[in-house]
Formats: structure tokens, sequence, C-alpha cells
């Protein structure tokens, strides 16, 4: 059994992988959370995670091991991936998205020769492509829906935050449903949008990749738009495995 953690600003997401599949995701804060999470296991082989808070890798080692007795292995952009690394920054690139990337570029669902592209649309929205020739190239980085509803509220004196559901079409007939309007089918044409001009500049055929959605609203546009192959809830801690099981091949 692999032990996979995904370390985020506010929270962590860990996960169980048996060898074929994510038996166990969930949120999880301290000691007690390993411990019970450890205890769904018959053994555990390996700890692998991924954190974009740094000063918080030291705790999180000690209790997977005090947990597991395993050793934790954090992946950063500097480790051993299955792509080449083709970013300008790779010391500012989260390494969620990277696991992300090796989640999408692994996949079963991606047959040779195809580029991989990962569309992780939650607060942000996030885009990774590796290459049909196994370039990680970058992406893009832009607003999700609530990032967006809570700027138009606080950068205008007027307009209110309003609830984020889906507009019945384009046309906002009311304050709240114009910017719910302009909100939502905003996010989906944008995410149209950047994710056809990722694929022109990198000269990839629509039929030549592989697209897999993450994040709360990863099922909202697989649901209205066209390209996603599949939405994986677990893509980042599913990156980790990959991470880990290729590390194990060397």
């Amino acid at each position: 059994m692999i032990l996979v953690l995904d370390i985020g600003n506010s929270s962590a997401k860990a996960g169980l992988w048996d060898g074929q599949r994510m038996v166990y995701s969930g949120r999880i804060a301290g000691q007690s959370d390993v411990e019970a999470l450890v205890a769904k296991a018959s053994r555990m082989d390996r700890a692998g995670a991924v954190s974009v808070v740094p000063g918080q890798n030291d705790a999180w080692t000690r209790r997977v091991h005090a947990a597991t007795g395993c050793h934790l292995e954090f992946f950063t952009a500097h480790s051993r991936l299955p792509f080449a690394m083709h970013y300008e920054t790779p010391d500012t690139l989260g390494a969620d998205r990277i696991a992300a990337a090796a989640g999408a570029w692994l996949s079963p669902m991606r047959t040779p020769g195809r580029a991989a592209l990962v569309i992780d649309a939650g607060t942000a929205l996030n885009m990774e492509l590796v290459r049909t020739d196994g370039a990680y190239v970058g992406g893009i980085i832009a607003p999700g829906p609530e990032l967006m509803r809570r700027a138009l509220s606080a950068g205008t004196a007027q307009l209110p935050l309003i609830p984020l559901v889906d507009p019945a079409g384009v046309t906002g007939a009311s304050t709240e449903k114009a910017l719910q309007s302009g909100v939502m089918n905003g996010f989906m044409a944008m995410t149209r949008g950047l994710m056809a001009g990722l694929l022109e500049e990198a000269g990839v055929a629509g039929s030549e990749v592989y697209v897999a959605a993450t994040g709360g609203w990863a099922a909202w546009l697989a649901d209205r738009m066209d390209g996603i192959d599949e939405v994986r809830p677990d893509l980042v801690l599913e990156g980790v495995v990959a991470l880990v099981e290729h590390g194990m091949d060397t």
C-alpha cells in the first residue's frame, strides 16, 4: 500500500493506493487522522507527497514516520519526473501542478503519441500541458468562479456577492443573473479559449491530446464543453502515486 499526500495552504488531502486503485481519499489534519488512515491498510510500503507549504513538510514527515515507519518522499520540479521539464522557472512551479501533470501523462487512458492536458478547475483555473514529445511546457493560471465573483463584488461599489449557480442562458435579466452569467459563462468560455490556445501553440490537434479535468468545477465543465476525456477528482494524489512508482522503476 502507498500513502500519498497533497499538502495545501489550508488543509491536506490523503489517499491510500493498493496498487490498482485509490481505495480511500479524504481531508486530514494531524497525527490522529494519519493514524486512523493508516489503520485502514494491512501494510504500508511507501509514502509520497507534494506540498505547497514547505514550512509544514517536517511536521508531516514526523507524523507519517510515526504512524507508518515510512520515510515521506516529497516531489518537486527537481525530482526524477516521467517527462522533460521545460518550465523556465521550475523553482516557482507548484508541486501539485507537477503531480497533476504526471497523473495525466502516465494515465492508462493516454495512449502513446498523445499529449496530456490537465484542467484543474477550482478556486483558480490551472492548466498543465505535456506535449507529445514528453516535454512539460507549463500552462495557465487564471481565476476560477469563486475568485471572479469576489473580485467583482470587492472591486465595485454596487455589485453584490452573488451565489454561484448555473445561469439559465446567457442574457441576465437582473443584476444578479447578469453577474452569474458573466462569471459562469465567462469561466466556461475562458476555459475553452485557453485550452484551444494552448493546444494550437503547441501544434497539438484535439485528437492528439488526452484531457483530464479535476477540481471542484471539473464535472460542471465536462457537462458543458467538448474535449474533456475524463473527470478525475483524485488526479493530484494519483499523480503522486505515479511519481512514487516511477521512482521505484529506477
